[in-house]
């Protein structure tokens, strides 16, 4: 291969993928290969072992190289276990809120069309969760989850992080701002009706983010006896239906929130 072989790489996987799979939308995309079924989307990350690292998968010090297609192609160095193991521990430590979260905000981003990196989501998420003043309560809080989070993400514009294990940089900027803005405004109303009880309107609102596969609210008995939040707030049916979809649908189709895959 000669001149950008990372994405000459990528296109000769691409052709083998597609002599299997003729009929589905395969492409490539940054370090991966997408290969769109009609169910699920599958993204093919090529990496190679980093010699100088370990070579038992589940250790700390497991690296591979990946491909980045951008300015001529390079090799970038990654930590997928590192990542993956403090993803499990910031989430463990937080009342399980982390991937939760991170599973609402994909759904964001695809249904908003948000001009960000899913790994973006991921890292602010991960910082966000421990600072979090309700992080010690149970799901039926996701709607305040959710409405702090934009609000600390409006602060994240033009910021940054790094990897675990590898302190490789990745910037956050600022496309996405406007729509994080209006996703503030939106969670906000949503929380303020469902503290007047106006269940249907609160509905409207986090369909407005996250679509129509979350429904208006609807009396569902599993929630009876969770009649408050607290002295003041009732834990209404909006809020109710947003629950069960983070802990049901997305939980059934077993989406996965962390590593390279996703850069």
């Amino acid at each position: 291969r000669t001149g950008n072989v990372q994405s000459a790489l990528l296109q000769e996987i691409k052709q083998t993928l597609f002599t299997s799979y003729p009929t589905t939308d395969i492409k490539g995309d940054g370090p991966t290969v997408v290969v769109d079924f009609s169910t699920i989307k599958v993204e093919i990350a090529p990496a190679f072992l980093d010699e100088a690292g370990s070579r038992v998968i589940s250790d700390w010090n497991f690296k591979t190289w990946v491909c980045h297609t951008k300015d001529n192609g390079r090799y970038s160095l990654t930590a997928s276990i590192a990542e993956a193991k403090y993803m499990t521990q910031i989430n463990q430590s937080n009342k399980q809120h982390v991937v939760a979260l991170i599973k609402m905000l994909k759904l964001w981003k695809k249904n908003c069309n948000v001009p960000i990196k899913t790994i973006a989501l991921q890292m602010m998420a991960e910082r966000f969760a421990p600072m979090w003043h309700f992080r010690n309560a149970e799901y039926f809080w996701a709607d305040w989850l959710i409405r702090d989070f934009f609000t600390y993400m409006v602060t994240q514009k033009n910021k940054s992080d790094v990897f675990p294990n590898t302190n490789e940089l990745l910037e956050f900027g600022d496309d996405w701002l406007s729509r994080a803005e209006t996703a503030v405004a939106v969670s906000r109303k949503a929380c303020e009706y469902e503290k007047k009880n106006y269940n249907s309107f609160a509905g409207e609102q986090w369909q407005s983010l996250f679509g129509t596969m979350i429904p208006e609210a609807t009396y569902s008995p599993i929630y009876t006896k969770l009649s408050y939040k607290n002295a003041k707030y009732r834990l209404n049916l909006a809020n109710t239906q947003l629950l069960l979809f983070i802990n049901g649908w997305l939980k059934r189709r077993e989406i996965i929130c962390y590593g390279i895959l996703f850069r």
